[in-house]
């Protein structure tokens, strides 16, 4: 009976689940399961002598500084339904803000809008995407629009309004919280601006 009892115990033992590296996407607040750590390059929990310091991609800095609508990156004009504009960025540091500009081809089809979005890691801190109009006055900040389920570690927002003025910036910021106190004050992004019909 002894003997069973210790068989079982170590067969008990063998089947707790071992959480490998790679395994989950890195949670908010950059939290992983014990015995692994964040890797900000790919969002997933490794082994401590895995991971590397955040650094942001080649060519996403390229167009700094950009910080405000005299010196925001052109993502050119947006033709009514159209492909629309595609671009990837990079909030290196808190107080980082990247300012991009489009226009709107005149469109006659109905149903016509703007579509601002962007796609973020959640395993660092949040961002805000907020789209003004040719005065610098903000038309709408971007809300949480990931889609249910999501299995990709990341987080995406959206903002849709009717087709109004012909002239947009679109800012992309630290939405404030969530940093890890500073400790992860930065994130990568897709952003898309499209020019949507019925």
């Amino acid at each position: 009976m002894r003997r069973w009892a210790w068989v079982a115990a170590v067969a008990m033992a063998a089947c707790e689940p071992e959480i490998g590296p790679g395994t989950y996407f890195c949670g908010p607040e950059m939290l992983c399961p014990p015995d692994l750590s964040c890797d900000p390059l790919t969002y997933t929990c490794e082994r401590p002598a895995a991971v590397r310091p955040f650094a942001c991609p080649e060519g996403t800095e390229a167009d700094e500084p950009n910080e405000d609508a005299d010196a925001a990156t052109p993502l050119g004009r947006l033709a009514c339904g159209g492909a629309g504009a595609v671009t990837n960025g990079c909030i290196a540091r808190s107080g980082d803000v990247d300012v991009y500009a489009f226009k709107l081809d005149e469109c006659l089809a109905p149903g016509a809008r703007l579509l601002v979005s962007a796609r973020f890691p959640i395993a660092m801190a949040p961002l805000s995407v907020q789209v003004r109009d040719a005065a610098g006055e903000i038309v709408t900040t971007a809300q949480l629009c990931t889609p249910d389920p999501d299995f990709t570690g990341t987080e995406r927002v959206c903002a849709e309004l009717p087709k109004g003025p012909a002239a947009y910036t679109v800012s992309v910021q630290l939405a404030g919280g969530g940093d890890c106190a500073g400790a992860c004050a930065y994130n990568l992004y897709e952003l898309r601006a499209e020019y949507l019909v019925n």
